[in-house]
């Protein structure tokens, strides 16, 4: 009875410990014409360490667990074999009747509160230019950043008329995981946001529910 009382605790408790361990995190990155960046994820004080690095497509990934470590590094070759055998993807574009049913006051007040929930624990510098290839996507991005400049170093300038992305960043931070899933969840369930994903996965039940 005593050993299923403790393996119970365990079951419970050692979840909770993971959740609440402190996670800190530092990445810098630039996109462009060619990608390029660096970041490190720490758990728990370096108990457990994640660490990348990639440059012109070729990433190299390493994870160290106390003692022990792994490094992940795929080859040129490798990335053009997986890119060779990859399926080509539809051109798949939202239209901005689309977009613009979702966008309203209120869902930039969420997602202005759920990124400035994190004010404090994150330190974030961006600069270069971005255009989603929509002017009302575009729009509601630079809405957004507008809105959180104020408290963050973001040098981004739209571009309303094509598509690009030209950034160089830096961002290092420290939160909690239990306390990101928290604020991640209430963002989900505001109405706003509900309203997005509400419809679609209610469908995508109904679909099986028939077959």
């Amino acid at each position: 009875m005593n050993i299923l009382i403790v393996s119970l605790c365990v079951i419970i408790l050692l979840p909770l410990a993971v959740l609440m361990a402190p996670l800190s995190f530092q990445a810098q990155v630039s996109l462009g014409e060619k990608a390029a960046g660096m970041g490190r994820l720490d758990w728990a004080g370096g108990l457990l360490t994640a660490s990348f690095v990639f440059e012109n497509s070729k990433p190299d990934f390493c994870v160290r667990f106390v003692t022990w470590e792994k490094r992940l590094q795929k080859t040129g070759d490798q990335s053009r074999r997986i890119k060779r055998n990859r399926p080509k993807k539809a051109n798949r574009r939202l239209s901005t009747g689309y977009i613009i049913q979702f966008i309203d006051i209120r869902l930039l007040k969420e997602v202005c509160r759920f990124l400035n929930s994190f004010q404090r624990s994150l330190n974030l510098s961006l600069a270069g230019e971005y255009g989603a290839g929509d002017p009302a996507l575009t729009g509601f991005i630079a809405g957004i950043l507008a809105a959180l400049n104020n408290s963050r170093n973001l040098r981004l300038h739209p571009n309303f008329s094509e598509t690009t992305l030209n950034l160089q960043g830096e961002i290092r931070g420290r939160l909690i995981p239990a306390a990101l899933i928290c604020h991640f969840l209430v963002f989900l369930l505001a109405a706003s946001v509900r309203k997005i994903w509400w419809p679609a996965l209610k469908q995508k039940f109904t679909i099986k529910g028939v077959c």
